[in-house]
């Protein structure tokens, strides 16, 4: 390759790095893409593969319930995510294990929502049963 193009090829994966880090994806995938980006000009990764069980970051299910608490004690999945600023997948993990644990309740929603994201209309709200611990 000719240095002009060895210098265009490496400021567009710097890009397409960047871009893939600000993506909301599993740990897995994004390592992966890294991993083909880096390859692609001949950069070997040394980002260590995260593993297939991921723990969830300290404080989050605190988080959930703090955007519960802040959102009026009941809400919406994407309404919970866009106020705790989790990824979507850890909300949804988080949201079952507080079922399971009683600190909050999940409820049918009985008149459809305002369409939100991709249209499509939520079936369940997830309500603080214990609004202080």
């Amino acid at each position: 390759m000719e240095p002009l193009e060895t210098l265009q090829a490496i400021s567009l994966a710097v890009k397409t790095l960047a871009e893939i880090e600000s993506l909301s994806i599993d740990d897995r995938i994004k390592a992966n893409l890294i991993d083909k980006v880096l390859s692609a000009i001949d950069i070997e990764s040394t980002t260590p593969q995260p593993s297939a069980k991921r723990k969830h970051t300290p404080g989050a299910q605190e988080k959930i319930i703090e955007s519960l608490r802040s959102l009026g004690g009941i809400a919406i999945r994407s309404e919970i995510i866009a106020e705790s600023e989790l990824e979507p997948n850890v909300v949804s993990a988080l949201l079952s294990k507080l079922c399971k644990k009683g600190t909050i309740e999940k409820m049918p929603v009985e008149e459809p929502a305002i369409k939100i994201g991709r249209g499509i209309e939520p079936e369940f709200m997830y309500k603080l049963v214990i609004p202080e611990l």
